[in-house]
Order: structure tokens, then C-alpha cells, then sequence
């Protein structure tokens, strides 16, 4: 896209985040493809230590997650201190499960609600960030997934934007960092004068 604002040691892709409007729901995932089946996820060690210890409550959501299960059925060492965290027959992420009426949900969210803590802290941090992304390089770019708009949860918002979407903010703040939040919006007014 192209509008960046240097804001915490990244730069911020101020247009792309303006043009997306995101509403996490689980229903969309039973007639359309969805995030936990579109990714392969790629955790950290520290990621793969938190996830270890919330596994036991989130085995209570999904059944692929039986008790007791080994963690290499779950975890691919990739090496370099790297995991992918593995897929069923029809390419959902082990830590998915499914509603009554088909809805995806995510174990370690349920999991971490039912432990009364944010599900941030125990997610991966590509799936608490998604559809935003976080690129690597010498200067990281906070942006949205280049298919963000394939999928039935994000839709296009006006070009006249002038705030992130709620939804948008709330992926956002939901990582415990409610001054970026605030400082991405004063560098949208700013580019937007």
C-alpha cells in the first residue's frame, strides 16, 4: 500500500491499516476458508513453552488435543529454535476446533477465557495479530496480510477513513499497548491534514 509513519521502532503502513475493517466470526468459517486453515504457523520456542502449559485446558476444547498427547504430534521442529504448529486431514491447525453448527474457534483462546487470562498471552503472536502482519526486516512494517481481503471477516472501508476500525484497534490494544494505538491514530489525522 504506502502511507508509513514511524511509530515504536516500526513503520506503520497507515494506509493499509485505515482500509481494513475486521469483525472476528466464527460462523463465516463454515461456508468460506478461514485463518486457521489458511497458514502455516510458525511459533517461537517461548511461544511453544506458553502454549505447553495452557495445552491441558485447551485439550478440554479440541479433540485433536487429547490429554496427554505428545508434543512433537503437535509442534515441527523447523529448526533455529523454530516450530510450525501441525495440521489435521483438511489443513486446520491442531489447536482449531468446531462449534455445533461448524464455527472455528481456537483452543488456546477458549482456553485462555476459561483461565480468566488475554488470549494474547498465550496465542501465537501472528495469530493474535492476524489479518495483521508484522514484517521482518531491519525496520519491521506493521501492515495486514496481502489476501486480508479473501477472507469473509475483513471487508474494504471507505478511502475516507480517518480512524481504525474498531476492530482493527482492538487486535491492537488487545496486545496490552493502548499508547501505539493512540499514536497510530494521531499519525493517520496527521497524514490525513
Amino acid at each position: 500500500m504506502g502511507k508509513y509513519a514511524l511509530i515504536n521502532r516500526m513503520a506503520v503502513d497507515l494506509e493499509a491499516l485505515l482500509s481494513l475493517s475486521h469483525e472476528c466470526r466464527p460462523e463465516l468459517c463454515r461456508t468460506a476458508h478461514c485463518c486457521c486453515a489458511s497458514y502455516d504457523v510458525e511459533i517461537s520456542r517461548q511461544e511453544r513453552c506458553r502454549i505447553l502449559e495452557i495445552l491441558p485446558t485447551a485439550a478440554r476444547f479440541s479433540t485433536a488435543l487429547e490429554a496427554g498427547k505428545n508434543p512433537d504430534e503437535i509442534f515441527r521442529d523447523i529448526g533455529h529454535s523454530e516450530y510450525l504448529i501441525e495440521t489435521d486431514e483438511r489443513d486446520y491447525c491442531l489447536l482449531a476446533y468446531f462449534g455445533p453448527v461448524g464455527q472455528t474457534f481456537c483452543a488456546l483462546h477458549a482456553a485462555a477465557l476459561a483461565l480468566n487470562l488475554p488470549p494474547s498471552q498465550v496465542k501465537p503472536n501472528c495469530c493474535s495479530l492476524w489479518p495483521l502482519a508484522l514484517e521482518d526486516g531491519p525496520i519491521p512494517i506493521l501492515t495486514i496480510h496481502a489476501d486480508a481481503f479473501s477472507f469473509p471477516c475483513n471487508q474494504k472501508r471507505s478511502k475516507e477513513a480517518r480512524t481504525l476500525d474498531p476492530g482493527v484497534a482492538a487486535i491492537l490494544e488487545s496486545l496490552g499497548n493502548h499508547q501505539f494505538v493512540d499514536k497510530i491514530h494521531k499519525a493517520c489525522q496527521k497524514m490525513l491534514a
